[in-house]
């Protein structure tokens, strides 16, 4: 990836990132599977700028961060799945 595709990306991730985060702060969407999409494009992005620049604690930090959204994203899908089957 050019260090230009990197830069949109990473700033696309930052925006992402706030945007589910002012979002949630100023309750205009629930704790919920898109807050967590959010900060799992987010935070991708971010980690993808991180590793073109080589920037080690950033991108690490962000892949922890997409895997935690992975997690949340998982567990969300089954207490649905759960509730419709009504268990």
């Amino acid at each position: 990836m050019s260090t230009l595709g990197a830069e949109i990306v990473g700033w696309a991730g930052a925006a992402a990132l706030l945007a589910g985060y002012a979002l949630l702060s100023l309750g205009r969407i629930p704790h919920s599977g898109r807050y967590q999409v959010l900060n799992l494009a987010g935070s991708a992005g971010l980690a993808l700028n991180g590793v073109v620049h080589q920037a080690w604690p950033s991108a690490v930090l962000n892949l922890l961060w997409v895997g935690i959204g992975v997690v949340a994203l998982g567990r969300l899908r089954r207490t649905r799945l759960r509730e419709k089957s009504g268990h």
